[in-house]
């Protein structure tokens, strides 16, 4: 990924969506805000204890940052689920903020607004389709990876805008890594449908513990979903290892910030 930053502000970028000149993305980063600890200093969270004009701070110098700053901004209250949200254009409001409840995943085909989800460990995952430009952004923990929300993204992405998934591009951002992310029997359980490839992506500790590598399972069902593994791009970083950068709910509970994923598709011009 690409660390970008203007002034203070940090953000990260894939390489592979960085090169779409139709797509403004980016996943926030710790640094450049002005929350104090424990949430110092880039909080995107709403709903955690930091002070709300210090969170809308954040918001306004990475969304300027972004250049998209007066657009009207969909973002989720996840639940761990496999629900991904269709934000169409009846959903226009006169509110800057809308918030969808009760969903994991937010795509769109409208160039005039912003898509936001929330992180602290969980998997980000970003889906483009060029052809059709269309796209949106996942929320996927384990529990929604277990749910294969990845691969129900891009079925919504196919039914909603005839997108076919060999033309998706994706990125599978920063999370808590296969290095770090200790997970117990009962969450293993979770992947049975799976079979013995869950095997591939986890690595023992103690008796009934393992280290849990969901960027790759999630990497796994994009493919099994159909997207070319030439145009999936996985995040080298780890929030746990990299929390100088990084929030992690792991690490620094019971109270951190959170990060954002942030997309928004440009208008494309017409040529005539």
């Amino acid at each position: 990924m690409l660390i970008r930053k203007q002034q203070d502000v940090e953000w990260l970028q894939f390489s592979n969506l960085s090169e779409c000149a139709d797509l403004i993305h980016g996943f926030t980063t710790r640094n450049g805000g002005v929350s104090h600890p424990p949430f110092s200093s880039l909080n995107m969270g709403r709903f955690t204890e930091d002070r709300s004009s210090d969170v809308q701070e954040n918001y306004m110098r990475i969304l300027s940052a972004l250049e998209i700053e007066t657009r009207p901004r969909y973002m989720t209250k996840q639940v761990h689920s496999d629900l991904v949200h269709h934000v169409d254009v009846v959903e226009c409001t006169e509110s800057m903020e809308t918030f969808i409840s009760s969903q994991d995943g937010l795509v769109t085909k409208r160039s005039d607004v912003a898509l936001i989800t929330y992180y602290a460990d969980c998997v980000p995952i970003f889906l483009y389709d060029p052809v059709n430009h269309v796209g949106g952004v996942i929320h996927s923990g384990w529990k929604g990876t277990s749910k294969q929300i990845g691969k129900r993204a891009v079925e919504r992405l196919s039914e909603l805008f005839g997108s076919d998934p060999k033309n998706i591009i994706a990125g599978i951002g920063p999370c808590a890594s296969g290095c770090c992310y200790e997970i117990d029997s009962s969450v293993v359980n979770a992947f049975s449908w799976m079979g013995n490839e869950i095997h591939n992506f986890l690595k023992p500790t103690t008796p009934e513990h393992y280290l849990i590598d969901l960027k790759g399972i999630n990497q796994y069902i994009l493919e099994d979903a159909g997207v070319k593994i030439t145009n999936i791009e996985v995040s080298e970083y780890c929030t746990m290892c990299n929390n100088d950068l990084l929030f992690s709910y792991r690490i620094e509970k019971p109270q951190t910030g959170r990060m954002a994923a942030i997309f928004a598709l440009k208008a494309k011009k017409i040529i005539e």
